[in-house]
């Protein structure tokens, strides 16, 4: 009896504590909430959305009703544009390092 009783003490100290519900760490109650609220420019927005007023939904239909049609825009002529890459065409690099 005195040794199934001391295996018994000797054991319950190899209890599996939950890490996140540990008496004497800290814990971070409502940082979440506070870390969204300082990200946001009104935090009323967090409870409630506001509509824009500036969605405009007719441009994207007519080009969805043209590309239905099979009459796309044609896109717009890129002749005045230069080609090639303008300005040095150095590799950038300075110093001796090579890098």
């Amino acid at each position: 009896m005195p040794r199934s009783l001391l295996c018994l003490l000797a054991l319950a100290g190899c209890t599996e504590m939950d890490p996140y519900h540990k008496p004497y760490a800290w814990h971070p109650t409502g940082a979440n909430a506070a870390n969204l609220a300082a990200m946001v420019a009104d935090p009323r927005d967090l409870e409630r959305g506001h509509d824009s007023g500036m969605a405009d939904a007719q441009a994207p239909v007519l080009a969805v009703e043209r590309l239905r049609a099979d009459r796309p825009k044609a896109m717009p002529s890129t002749s005045g544009i230069a080609s090639g890459v303008s300005g040095s065409g150095g590799s950038g690099g300075s110093g001796g390092t090579g890098y």
